[in-house]
């Protein structure tokens, strides 16, 4: 292995390992792929096999596995779990585990054999929670971890970040604006309904109509909005049948959801895939189930006190969906973007962050949740890329999801507080480390996120292979760039 003493204000070239690459075999035709995969936020195996066909890498091949560092499994498990062929993944991935070339005494005797790393960045179908099992010897690219006992086989990758070129750090990017004219918060994203998440709606909530800062969502009025009909008293649901019951729900989806599309097109996909956007509803359930279901659902907003009469007009007023290019100059001309979990903890806009910042835009406050490590400490590790060498912060500010949920105000006042001269530190410290969040594959370009990621993967198979432990990276309550209400 190389080994490379990489610091976060002073990035060097990702560590290289000898690599052995399998290719895992199946395949589907082109037509499968959606629309611009290659840009796609869970398109990194696709980067990988990319960057591992440059020059740089293929200096570091080998022709066995082992005579090998690490063995990199060549598949597309992400893109196959996203168009939903689960069974050709399972299939795949139940042939993978029984090659004999990777393991010559089968997976049982794995300890033996080269380190595989396996991509398999979107995780609603991973192959070894339905097929036969994960090896011993498996690194898995996840976009984030659940149990502390994974830290060891796992890689927590970036999401990819490709495009506008500037962004990624080839060209100009915009002109931007001075520190001190620039809005203090930016808040975009989508707003999962509060049977998944209460996060986001309440930050949202909170600083809605907040001088100084931008709250921005295409889904809030359809994920948080719809449900306005829980207000319905119950006497007129009962009255109802079960068709006429269904039909109320569908034209209040369609009402909530259409808010803020961008076309008649777009709100015509909405209404087809928000027929029904009250889970457990359906036409051919009896209408007791129905009505079982709808309170149920209700049952999350009425413990959260949403108060859709002062709400609604705010709701429609911030949910709506704009161009990228658009989007991209609001978070240009903020001081900070704040990071929270959405439907999962893990969420693109952690690695979007990071670019815009290191392009000179807002920079990262990351809502990290509460339940994982001491309360002491701030548990980061298994849900943030690179924290074996990263110190995030030194990029930005830390808040827990506890706090953000009752004390956004005093976040605020706490952002407020920071100095020109800490916020430039930040940027720097972003611009530094941008090439390692971004995905270029040019020969010709500085190594980018494909290649710090395959770093990452080397990095783990000489831990595996010398029985190292990997120390979990937590922050201290009280560090600097933790804000504390």
């Amino acid at each position: 292995l190389s080994e490379f003493n990489i610091t976060p204000l002073a990035m060097q070239p990702p560590q290289q390992c000898m690599i052995y690459v399998h290719d895992a075999g199946a395949s589907l035709p082109t037509r499968y792929d959606p629309p611009q995969w290659l840009h796609n936020q869970y398109a990194v195996e696709l980067w990988l096999q990319r960057t591992l066909e440059l020059p740089r890498w293929r200096a570091h091949m080998s022709t066995s596995p082992a005579n090998a560092d690490l063995v990199v499994v060549k598949s597309n498990f992400s893109l196959w779990c996203f168009i939903k062929k689960q069974r050709l993944l399972r299939r795949t991935w139940g042939a993978l585990i029984h090659n004999s070339t990777l393991w010559p005494n089968g997976i049982k005797a794995a300890g033996s054999t080269t380190p595989k790393f396996v991509a398999a960045q979107y995780g609603n179908c991973q192959p070894w929670l339905d097929a036969s099992g994960k090896p011993g010897d498996a690194i898995l690219l996840r976009d984030l971890y659940d149990k502390p006992r994974d830290r060891r086989t796992s890689v927590v990758t970036p999401f990819v970040v490709s495009k506008p070129p500037w962004l990624v750090g080839d060209g100009a990017g915009p002109p931007l604006l001075p520190w001190a004219e620039r809005k203090l918060l930016f808040i975009a994203g989508h707003v999962p309904k509060l049977t998944i998440s209460v996060t986001r709606y309440l930050i949202w909530r909170q600083v809605r109509n907040a001088p100084g800062v931008t709250t921005l969502s295409h889904s809030l009025n359809c994920t948080v909005g719809t449900f306005s009909l829980c207000k319905t008293p119950p006497s007129v649901l009962h009255s109802l049948s079960n068709e006429q019951l269904m039909e109320l729900v569908k034209e209040k989806c369609r009402q909530s959801c259409c808010v803020g599309a961008p076309s008649e097109a777009f709100c015509d996909q909405t209404k087809r895939r928000n027929s029904c956007c009250i889970g457990g509803m359906a036409r051919h359930a009896r209408k007791e189930a129905n009505l079982k279901a709808l309170r149920g659902q209700c049952m999350r907003h009425k413990q959260l006190h949403v108060d859709y009469a002062a709400e609604a007009a705010d709701m429609s007023r911030d949910t709506r969906r704009v161009p990228h290019a658009e989007y991209l100059r609001l978070a240009l001309a903020h001081r900070f973007c704040l990071v929270a979990p959405g439907d999962y903890p893990s969420t693109h806009k952690i690695t979007e962050s990071m670019a815009i910042g290191g392009a000179g835009g807002c920079v990262p406050v990351f809502v990290i949740p509460s339940a994982h490590g001491p309360s002491s400490r701030i548990s980061v590790e298994w849900m943030l890329p690179y924290t074996r060498w990263h110190d995030y912060c030194k990029t930005g500010f830390i808040v827990t999801e506890r706090d953000v949920h009752t004390k956004m105000h005093t976040i605020l006042e706490l952002l407020g507080n920071v100095s020109d001269a800490q916020a430039r530190d930040k940027q720097e410290a972003l611009r530094s480390v941008r090439d390692a969040f971004v995905f270029r594959d040019s020969a010709r370009s500085p190594p980018s996120a494909s290649d710090y990621i395959l770093g990452e993967a080397c990095a783990a198979a000489r831990r595996m292979r010398q029985s190292q432990r990997d120390s979990a990276n937590a922050l201290p309550i009280d560090a600097p760039c933790v804000l504390r209400p």
